[in-house]
C-alpha cells in the first residue's frame, strides 16, 4: 500500500512539472565532487538533474527511481535508467561502482539497515557513498512539536522514518561504512508555505534571503541557511553525509 501511494506521488510530480534544484542537493553534488571517478549510481534519480551534474564532473552515471515517467525523462538524457523499487535490494552486482549518490531517500524506506548493507556491497573497496537526508531533530520540527505537530506531518507525506544526526550515524557504522563525515546545511531561518504576494516580492529584494520552490506543492519559501562543515542536532535542517566502503 506504501509503495503503491510512493508511485503515484512521483508519477505526479515528475509528470506535471520540471524538476527542481535545491541548496542541499547542490552541497551534496559538491561533496560527490571529491570522491574517485568512474560509475556513479544515483539512487532515486528523478528526471537527471543530479546526474547530469555528476556526468559534468566525470562520472559515468546510471539511475534507479520509483516513477517511471521520471526514468523516461532520465533515459532521454541519455543515462542508463531502471524503474526499481530499492527497499528490498539494489539490482546490480558486487563491486560495480565508485560512488553511490542518495539525496533524500533513506527516509522513505522501512529498513534502512538493509539499504545501506546492499549500498556498501555495490560500491567497489574505496568507493565512496554521499546521502543527504532531512534532521528531524531540527529546530524548527522542535518548535512545530511544541504546537502540536508530529514529524510526519511536517515532512513528505511518504516520510517512513525520521533521523537525529547520532541516529544516522550509528546505523551508517552498523552498516560497516568507514570514515564517515557529516556535514550539513544549516537552517538560521525559514518562512513560506503560503505568502501573500507582496510579502514575497519584499523577500525577493533582501540579499540574504534564499528563495526556493517546493517541488511537490510548488509553494515558494525563503530562508537563511548556508552549508556547514560539521553536523548540528539543533541547527542543521539537512544532513550531508560522506562514507567510504573499505
Amino acid at each position: 500500500m506504501q509503495l503503491q501511494s510512493e508511485k503515484k506521488i512521483s508519477e505526479k510530480k515528475y509528470s506535471e512539472g520540471i524538476e527542481i534544484s535545491r541548496t542541499s542537493k547542490d552541497f551534496l553534488l559538491d561533496i560527490a565532487s571529491s570522491c574517485d571517478r568512474g560509475r556513479a549510481l544515483d539512487i532515486g534519480c528523478g528526471t537527471g538533474i543530479n546526474a547530469s551534474k555528476l556526468d559534468s564532473l566525470g562520472f559515468k552515471v546510471s539511475g534507479v527511481d520509483l516513477s517511471e515517467t521520471a526514468i523516461k525523462k532520465f533515459k532521454e538524457q541519455g543515462y542508463d535508467g531502471l524503474v526499481y523499487d530499492v527497499s528490498s535490494d539494489i539490482p546490480f552486482d558486487d563491486n560495480t561502482f565508485e560512488l553511490v549518490f542518495v539525496s533524500e531517500v533513506i527516509e522513505h524506506l522501512d529498513d534502512v539497515s538493509s539499504f545501506l548493507i546492499e549500498i556498501k556491497r555495490v560500491l567497489k573497496p574505496q568507493g565512496c557513498l554521499v546521502l543527504s537526508t532531512p534532521n528531524s531533530v531540527f529546530w524548527a520540527y522542535r518548535l512545530l512539536t511544541l504546537l502540536g505537530k508530529s514529524p510526519s506531518e511536517v515532512q513528505h507525506p511518504g516520510h517512513l522514518r525520521f533521523f537525529s544526526p547520532r541516529l544516522l550515524k550509528k546505523l551508517l557504522k552498523e552498516s560497516g561504512l568507514s570514515e564517515i563525515e557529516m556535514s550539513a546545511r544549516n537552517m538560521y531561518f525559514i518562512v513560506g508555505e503560503a505568502l501573500p504576494a507582496f510579502l514575497i516580492r519584499f523577500l525577493q529584494i533582501i540579499p540574504f534571503f534564499q528563495q526556493e520552490t517546493r517541488f511537490l506543492t510548488k509553494n515558494i519559501f525563503f530562508h537563511i541557511s548556508k552549508k556547514s562543515k560539521n553536523v548540528s542536532a539543533f541547527w542543521s535542517d539537512t544532513i550531508l553525509v560522506k562514507a567510504y566502503k573499505k
